[in-house]
């Protein structure tokens, strides 16, 4: 059984994606697993894709037979998370070994390996065993703790005009929490995140988006 209070952030910035076929569906195509294993989301190709906990990429890799190019994430509790059937080229953005925070974006979708068109199969298991992930997805995950020790890396200010929005944890998925506007100075605590994310005791901002820099460094932290 899955752990008790498991919330899964949803692998898609948004819910409006249709699922395309559900858990446990079609066992007559899916003999070894009686039926469907994951989740569907018929969605174009190239979406992004994001981590659904925290946790470190163990697979980062192709199957013509079956997941195509896909990823998979050991998560605590021994859980897993794997994300298939993503992009030909250019379809991952993390490496194996790697540790990822829930809301990173990891991939670009596709349609490679067994696959009828451009969708995303999203599975978690617990152990070798797949569950229905469907009744644990949330679009809002909570805000990663600060540890007490954390030291300041250097400072920057907004230069986003008029301002720049705070986050709950360094993706777009994560809620807005605040604002910091153009000319403000925060201390840096972290970096992380695909569009360089950095950490403030408020929360998290984007360094970079889209190529521009939304903030500059005044100075390394005293």
């Amino acid at each position: 059984m899955p752990p008790v209070g498991l919330k899964l952030l949803h692998p898609l910035k948004s819910n409006a994606y249709p699922i395309t076929q559900v858990f446990g569906a079609n066992p007559q195509w899916y003999p070894l697993t009686n039926g469907h294993n994951g989740i569907d989301y018929g969605i174009p190709l190239r979406t992004s894709v994001y981590a659904t906990l925290p946790g470190k990429v163990i697979r980062v890799a192709g199957d013509s037979s079956g997941y195509g190019n896909h990823i998979r994430i050991q998560h605590a509790d021994n859980l897993l998370s794997l994300y298939g059937h993503l992009d030909e080229h250019d379809w991952h953005n993390v490496q194996e070994g790697q540790d990822v925070a829930a809301g990173w974006e990891i991939g670009f979708s596709g349609n490679t390996g067994r696959s009828t068109g451009p969708h995303l199969h999203f599975e978690v298991r617990e152990g070798s065993r797949a569950f229905n992930p469907q009744p644990y997805i949330t679009l809002s995950p909570g805000p990663i703790p600060i540890p007490d020790d954390t030291q300041p890396i250097f400072k920057v200010r907004v230069t986003a005009d008029p301002s720049l929005n705070v986050r709950s944890g360094p993706s777009l998925v994560y809620p807005r929490i605040g604002l910091l506007n153009n000319g403000e100075e925060v201390d840096v605590l972290d970096i992380g995140g695909n569009e360089i994310w950095v950490r403030t005791a408020k929360g998290f901002i984007a360094f970079r988006y889209n190529g521009t820099d939304l903030v500059e460094v005044v100075a390394a932290s005293t």
